[in-house]
């Protein structure tokens, strides 16, 4: 498809984004290749040098040397995606579907030839990860259902002896916060029938429904009169039960403190 001329000071950025770096300099003529190839725009060398002019004021990072340009820096370095992707790769409350999606997605933020260098992409079906792939929309649904101020319906699942998640009850809930704690997603609500906090892993959660009924508000809930306490919450439920906290008394040898602080 041919592009009009005025859109070559976009397309050249673009170009600069995908198939530049340190090690990939761009000449002005390579750059007019990719606009013919890519985009249809012909332009001549000098135009493209007077727009890698236009986009230095606009103050895009490029550096230019006797063998050509490249942009030198983006929203991400490389190392930081690299980062992003294996924390995707390893969350298990993330599907396989959405966490190629999501990898994909990071690996457009930097140039072309980093994708050689992400092979977990090709990978992520092999890792323990949920195959419930309504966490996302639950996700959204329960951001809704706060902000509006609603209860919730829900079907929880359970695990049986198939490794498949199970139906196993239907609640009414009140959500007040999603908290990401040991590698899942917990949604945090008053289960309306028995009238206390429960901690529901969003991955179990199936057929979400935001109703008409108003949630009960968070500080007329016993124990949380004072809103939630985030400083003492991640390390008095460690594995988000609803059981009450209790202290207990640990007696050591000092040989051993250092594996038991990991």
């Amino acid at each position: 498809m041919l592009e009009p001329k005025k859109l070559a000071l976009l397309r050249i950025a673009q170009i600069l984004h995908k198939y530049s770096d340190a090690a990939h300099l761009l000449k002005q003529e390579d750059i007019a290749a990719y606009l013919s190839r890519d985009y249809g725009i012909e332009i001549e060398r000098k135009a493209v040098g007077r727009n890698l002019s236009l986009l230095k004021e606009a103050d895009f990072d490029i550096i230019s040397t006797r063998n050509g340009c490249f942009l030198e820096k983006r929203e991400f370095e490389d190392a930081e995606l690299k980062l992003l992707i294996d924390g995707v790769l390893c969350s298990k409350h993330i599907s396989p579907h959405h966490s190629k999606q999501l990898i994909e997605k990071l690996a457009a933020l930097s140039n072309t030839y980093f994708r050689s260098h992400i092979k977990n992409i090709y990978s992520v079906n092999d890792w323990n990860k949920t195959q419930n792939y309504d966490l996302f929309l639950n996700i959204e649904l329960v951001d809704e259902a706060i902000e509006t101020g609603k209860q919730i319906t829900f079907s929880y699942n359970k695990f049986g002896a198939d490794k498949k998640l199970h139906k196993s009850a239907t609640h009414f809930a009140s959500p007040y916060q999603m908290i990401l704690h040991n590698q899942h997603y917990y949604l945090m609500a008053l289960n309306e029938k028995w009238k206390n906090m429960g901690y529901y892993r969003l991955d179990k959660i199936t057929e979400m429904q935001i109703t008409d009924r108003p949630l009960t508000t968070l500080r007329t809930v016993d124990g949380f009169e004072n809103g939630i306490d985030y400083k003492n919450f991640s390390a008095a439920l460690p594995y988000m039960f609803t059981d009450t906290p209790e202290q207990i008394e640990l007696l050591a040898d000092n040989s051993v403190v250092d594996q038991i602080v990991d």
